[in-house]
């Protein structure tokens, strides 16, 4: 708990500056905005939004070199006219948003709803995005350093994302029409605990899940990639060329081979690490594997990517912020573990937590896992 504290402390100089608006589309008592597009447009950078429940009908947005948090109560969605976009742009380095627990609808129910990430230094992160009940949204990413995607749901045009630096966590994309449901271009992406699904089709092969042009793609945890299923011969799981890295407890699930001879692969145990929220107010993060290997397992506040000498994969964290929470072995079903309780108070609003594992050993050296992030609600 006191070593949170030193976390949070680190967030509360910033959170004390933010000001906090209420957007209510009922104007119900304490109500400063009505619609997502006037906040976006009225508030201060750095502000954080509140966004209670109701359906919010609104124009293609914008949030364009400004930080802000948006973090919606349950049941928020907001309809967008066709073609309907939601855009995150031009953010500096020392910029952040955040968004939590928002549904997105077009006013054409066939339509898939963008949204878009460009021109990005500083993190973007999108926790809990998803389409609501029978309407499609994908994501396009083009030149962003940092963005994560947690407990999110694409389905609709297919997702794509070009020379970006980009973690998913328990996500699942699919597509609606013949074509790739994830295509990367370049850049480097993170996969745990993800699904990834090619389009049935009615002809002799289905389509295939995901395309891969250039860059580095890891694949974590029980990660599913599968070749959409066809009258004839299922879709392939990868195509392309670039560099593939999977645990074996991912799956691919397509006929042989399952990877091109274009797509180098590694099939190899890796660090991971997830956070789960048990009770109010409670967060347990855990560094699962390699067996056997020492960890260590961290948390911090959100900073620009940091390069670890020795090490492939990168830190997301702000360094001075980070602090140890757990040392020991991860073991087969009891990895290393940490419970945290946040303390339940309102300047902690939207703080965005990330946790990271460090794995050693002598065959492998040092490794870092994927970052896993909680925003605090």
């Amino acid at each position: 708990m006191h070593s949170l504290l030193v976390v949070l402390a680190a967030a509360l100089a910033p959170s004390l500056a933010a000001q906090t608006f209420v957007v209510d589309v009922n104007n119900g008592p304490g109500t400063d905005y009505t619609s997502f597009d006037a906040a976006i447009s009225g508030v201060p950078d750095g502000a954080i939004l509140t966004v209670r429940s109701g359906l919010y009908a609104e124009p293609p947005l914008a949030i364009v070199g400004k930080s802000l948090t948006i973090v919606c109560e349950p049941q928020v969605a907001v309809e967008l006219p066709f073609p309907g976009s939601i855009r995150i742009a031009q953010l500096a380095a020392n910029q952040s948003v955040v968004i939590r627990g928002l549904a997105v609808q077009s006013t054409w129910i066939t339509t898939s709803v963008q949204i878009t990430c460009e021109q990005n230094l500083g993190p973007v992160a999108l926790d809990g995005l998803r389409p609501s009940t029978a309407a499609r949204c994908h994501l396009v990413a083009t030149d962003c350093d940092w963005l994560v995607v947690s407990d999110s749901r694409f389905y609709g045009t297919g997702t794509t994302l070009r020379n970006t630096r980009a973690v998913f966590e328990a996500t699942a994309f699919g597509v609606s029409l013949v074509s790739y449901s994830f295509r990367q271009f370049g850049g480097e992406v993170q996969m745990n605990d993800c699904l990834v699904l090619g389009a049935p089709t009615i002809g002799s092969v289905g389509g295939a899940a995901l395309e891969l042009q250039g860059g580095d793609l890891r694949l974590l945890g029980y990660t599913t990639i599968a070749g959409g299923a066809s009258l004839g011969v299922d879709g392939p799981c990868i195509e392309g060329t670039g560099t593939l890295r999977a645990e074996p407890s991912v799956s691919l699930d397509c006929p042989a081979p399952q990877t091109p001879a274009t797509v180098p692969s590694t099939l190899a145990a890796m660090p991971r690490v997830t956070t789960d929220q048990p009770s109010p107010g409670a967060v347990t993060a855990a560094l699962h594997g390699p067996v056997g290997h020492l960890g260590i397992l961290g948390v911090g506040l959100p900073g620009p990517v940091v390069a670890i000498p020795g090490v492939r994969d990168p830190a997301f964290w702000l360094t001075p912020t980070a602090i140890t929470q757990a040392i020991g072995v991860p073991m087969t079903s009891l990895p290393l573990a940490s419970t945290t309780t946040i303390p339940n108070n309102p300047v902690f609003l939207g703080t965005v937590l990330v946790w990271h594992g460090f794995t050693y050993d002598a065959s492998t050296g040092l490794q870092a896992s994927n970052p896993s992030l909680h925003v605090v609600d």
